[in-house]
This record gives C-alpha cells, structure tokens and sequence, in this order.
C-alpha cells in the first residue's frame, strides 16, 4: 500500500517505477501495487496520512532485514522521480522515528535542552512557516503567528515573525529535531503554540494537522489519533530537486505562494 501511494501520477515514470520494484521485490509483488494503486492514487493527499497509520502495526512483524530492505525501496521510490511531495517527507521521517528504533534497538537520543531560551530561534521558524502556510495576507499571517506566540515565554523578549524565504524545508527539518531534545514540558508549551497558530488558519478538522502534527510524532508526545489530522501543510504541490531554486508551493483562493526547499 505505502508502495503504491508513493507511485508517480506520470505514467511513463509510474511504469519505470513499477518495472524497478519488479527487479527488486518480484512480480507478484509489482501485481499487487498496480491493482492497489487505482484505489490509492484516489485517496486526497489529507487522507493518507491515517492510512500510513494503519500500516505501522504490520510493519513491525518485519524483521531486521525485510525492514531494511523496505525503508531502502521506500527511500529508492521517493527519489526516483527526482521530486519530492511533503507527504513523501514526512512518510520518511514517521518511519524513521517510530519504526526504525524498534529495529536498530537504538536508545532515544538524550535530553539536550531544559529551558526554552536556546530554543527561540526554532520555535520562530516554526511558528512562522505556520503562520505563512496557504496564505500571503501579511495581516492574517501575523494574526496567526500571534495567536501561538504567546505559549513561548523566552526572557519575556516577544517572538519575532519571519519572512516566507526564511522558512525553508530543511530549516524547518532542522527546528523539529532540535526541539525534539528539549524537556517534556517545553515539548508541550510548543506543541500547544504551533496547533493554536495553525488551528487559526485551518479550523475545519480535517484541514488541521502540519507541522504541529509531524512535531507531535518526532518528539513521541501523546497524540490524538492520526485519522484526525491531515497532510502536513495542506494543499502542497511537489518541490523538485531539478530546479534553480526549489521550493514549496501551497496554493490558496488568491493564487500560488511558497516557501524555499533551500
């Protein structure tokens, strides 16, 4: 199923794909992803995060072995289009932190930060790339960033909200795993201002999820149920790694804006 929801929308790159996992898995398999994919390809990029959900319990009857050999193919199928959606980037990083410890018996890593201060820096890049997610009004950005802001008291010195070019994928990346080595309690006053900031903008619950949402599953917080949230940053198109200047797009009632891939 993860294999199929990962297949390219482009028939030519989707029968190159289909041929490879052949190669690599069997044909009986490749059947199995063709007479799934009509199906999955259907399912809105919203949904298929609880679908990926459904799928852990039996991923961790694997073995050591067909694990690896399953994240391999997987990581393989994200690359091979040469573009990447932010459904396939946060797939890979639910699959690292829940399962790949039950595999590696790898200890969690050990708490780094206890105040929030160090952390200001991240909770602004996160808080803003929120705040910017499906809309250019500078206002309502604002109104969203100030609606978290408020849950991260930092030497009483107000957050500061930062422009769309600032908020590239890989920074964002980067914030979530640092925060993912603070307390708990910091975990939880950030987890509590990045869903208030994002449930400003997206207040529909099938809408909700994000950031918020992939942050919860990094730092092994207690979470609602998956089914609940949707897609990080809804309505994403693809960043591809052949252009100049690759970014994220998201798409929203007045046109196209997007953060930088950087």
């Amino acid at each position: 199923m993860l294999y199929a929801l990962l297949l390219s929308e482009d028939e030519s790159m989707r029968a190159a794909q289909l041929q490879e996992l052949a190669n690599q898995m069997g044909s009986a398999m490749r059947e199995q992803i063709i007479a799934l994919w009509p199906e999955v390809s259907a399912v809105v990029q919203r949904s298929r995060l609880p679908l990926v959900n459904l799928a852990l319990p039996a991923l961790r009857q694997l073995d050591a072995d067909q694990f690896q050999k399953f994240f391999s193919t997987l990581n393989w199928l994200i690359e091979s289009d040469e573009q990447i959606v932010l459904f396939e980037f946060v797939l890979q990083k639910i699959i690292r932190h829940q399962l790949e410890p039950h595999f590696t018996r790898a200890k969690p890593p050990s708490t780094q930060y206890y105040t929030i201060k160090p952390l200001t820096p991240d909770c602004e890049m996160l808080l803003s790339a929120l705040a910017h997610t499906g809309q250019t009004d500078l206002s309502e950005v604002a109104k969203a960033f100030q609606s978290g802001a408020p849950y991260i008291r930092a030497g009483g010195e107000p957050l500061k909200l930062l422009a769309r070019e600032k908020c590239g994928l890989n920074e964002i990346n980067d914030s979530l795993d640092r925060l993912g080595l603070a307390v708990p309690q910091i975990k939880k006053k950030s987890t509590r201002s990045m869903r208030t900031s994002h449930w400003r903008r997206w207040r529909h619950p099938r809408e909700r999820g994000g950031i918020a949402s992939r942050y919860r599953r990094n730092t092994r917080l207690p979470t609602a149920p998956i089914c609940n949230n949707g897609v990080t940053f809804p309505n994403c198109s693809v960043i591809s790694r052949n252009t100049h200047r690759d970014s994220l797009a998201f798409h929203n009632g007045n046109g196209r804006s997007s953060l930088p891939r950087c």
